[in-house]
Parts: C-alpha cells; sequence; structure tokens
C-alpha cells in the first residue's frame, strides 16, 4: 500500500509574533502541513515546539524509510524477540523447530523482506 504523503521533508519553522509552529516542506513551495499554537489549553511555547520536532521526525523517517513510526516499532520488536530467542536457543535446550537454523533464517526473510518493501 502506498502511502499518500507529502514527499518531501519537513522542517520546523516559529512564527514570530503569532504564537505558531509550523511544520513546513522543505521544497520550493514551502507548504505548511501542520500549524501548531501554543498558549492555547495551558501549552508552552517549549512543548509546542517539541511536539512539532517529533511530527517533523516521524514524517521524515516514513518518508525515508517508507514506513510508519508504529510499523517501524513492531518491527524492531520482532527482531528482538527473535534476537532473544536465538539467544535463549545457545544457552539452552529447545525444540526441534526452535533449534532448526531454517526456522529462524525463514523468519528473518521476511523480516528483512517487510523492512525493505518501500512503501512510498
Amino acid at each position: 500500500m502506498e502511502l499518500k504523503i507529502t514527499k518531501n521533508k519537513l522542517q520546523v519553522v516559529i512564527v514570530d509574533g503569532r504564537n505558531e509552529i509550523k511544520c513546513i516542506s522543505t521544497d520550493r513551495l514551502n507548504r505548511t502541513i501542520q500549524t501548531i499554537s501554543h498558549g492555547v489549553f495551558g501549552q508552552t511555547k517549549e512543548e509546542t515546539e517539541a511536539n512539532s520536532q517529533l511530527i517533523v521526525d516521524a514524517f521524515n523517517t516514513t518518508n525515508s524509510c517508507g514506513l510508519l513510526p508504529s510499523e517501524l516499532l513492531k518491527q524492531r520488536d520482532e527482531m528482538l524477540e527473535m534476537l532473544l530467542t536465538i539467544q535463549d536457543s545457545l544457552f539452552a535446550n529447545k525444540t526441534p523447530k526452535e533449534a532448526n537454523p531454517h526456522h529462524w533464517t525463514n523468519k528473518l526473510e521476511n523480516i528483512i523482506k517487510q523492512s525493505t518493501e518501500k512503501k512510498l
């Protein structure tokens, strides 16, 4: 599934005198993707800027690797679980399936395939 997001990187721009922080594209059009106001509901300028940086980082990461942050987290958790299981297999008796290198090779190949398929 292709992600239908802006394909350029974003940057954070602080708009002086308007209590706004914008996430804008770095293309020649400098399109505003998101405007966040601070001072509303008690948000400080620092909190609003940190939230804007998070949005920009997530956006740029997705554009870079083609995966949403939640997909990267899932992938990381799967790889960590596999590494921990492999580590345990080296130090304990496991079932034949868990001790079978082909089982882990297939699992690793699936994770590698998922992580290298760009969705953009």
